[in-house]
């Protein structure tokens, strides 16, 4: 499980290593993971009705749960998944061996993206 994790942040590095985000690569790579676990995590809870947030709580009070709970796990996948480690995951994607990874992941991004929006309009309180 932590190697497949290091192959997503290689990934994300990879991307994020090209252009103005070059000197902050690492942590948006780091960034984009735990986003997308917890846009995973979101359908999830609300596929089985339990994600009273979106439906009692108010968006601003969401938000701020949503950065309360980044920061820690930030810090934590820091601690776990180091970035000279990542680096040299990155370094073996280099060239055309990053593509098919990266569109794939890519992929799955955006799908996770419009499945969470299409399921939180699904069962989000009509006003």
């Amino acid at each position: 499980m932590k190697d497949l994790i290091y192959k997503l942040l290689a990934v994300f590095y990879n991307y994020y290593s090209k252009g103005s985000d070059a000197l902050i690569a690492y942590e948006c790579a780091i960034f984009a993971l735990i986003s997308l676990c917890f846009f995973n995590l979101a359908m999830t809870l609300i596929l089985i009705k339990q994600f009273i947030i979106v439906q009692a709580i108010r968006s601003e009070y969401f938000l701020f749960l949503f950065i309360a709970l980044i920061v820690p796990l930030f810090y934590l996948f820091q601690k776990l998944f180091r970035k000279n480690v990542v680096k040299e995951y990155a370094l073996k994607f280099k060239g055309a061996s990053i593509i098919i990874p990266k569109l794939l992941v890519f992929l799955y991004v955006i799908c996770s993206f419009l499945a969470f929006m299409f399921i939180g309009a699904l069962f989000s309180p009509r006003v």
